[in-house]
């Protein structure tokens, strides 16, 4: 009944796909991320999409609210691809996660007939279910209640410490 892509575009309208980090080293912020895309096509020029960081305080660790958005465009997403390489996103500033769980990924616009999807692990994979999807009315479920998938998407963000001084 549905096509598409499970970690993008695809007929049910999916809004958002997000990873989940739980941030167990305790970092302070998160700089940019690394989304290694598997598939994008395109008619305009000038269409994109967004690359988003949650907090994590929804339902289950769900993504809460959002706490930075890049706009990429989908060119850029294909140069990337063509030469076989994640797409590097570095945010306008240092984004706070302030040692607490985070989800980064991409909200999808459907306007053009654009298509993109982000490279995910195979059912199974995953050691567990980190991946989210937000559907066309709003919710957020993992893959695993969602479509009985247990995936990890391809997403690596860049995070740091605040310095700290001893005295």
């Amino acid at each position: 009944p549905y096509t598409g892509y499970l970690t993008g575009h695809n007929t049910s309208k999916t809004k958002a796909v997000a990873e989940y980090f739980r941030n167990q080293a305790g970092y302070e912020y998160i700089s940019g991320v690394n989304i290694h895309f598997g598939k994008v096509d395109f008619d305009n020029e000038d269409a994109y999409v967004y690359v988003t960081v949650w907090n994590a305080r929804g339902p289950q660790n769900a993504p809460g609210s959002i706490i930075e958005r890049k706009l990429v465009l989908l060119k850029q997403i294909k140069e990337d691809i063509e030469n076989n390489r994640p797409t590097n996103v570095v945010f306008d500033r240092e984004t706070p996660v302030l040692n607490r769980p985070f989800q980064v990924g991409i909200e999808l616009e459907y306007s053009n007939g654009e298509s993109v999807a982000i490279t995910s692990s195979a059912n199974g994979e995953a050691l567990n279910a980190s991946s989210w999807i937000q559907d066309q009315s709003g919710r957020w479920d993992s893959y695993a209640i969602a479509y009985g998938a247990n995936i990890a998407m391809d997403i690596q963000p860049f995070v740091g410490m605040n310095p700290s001084v001893q005295v």
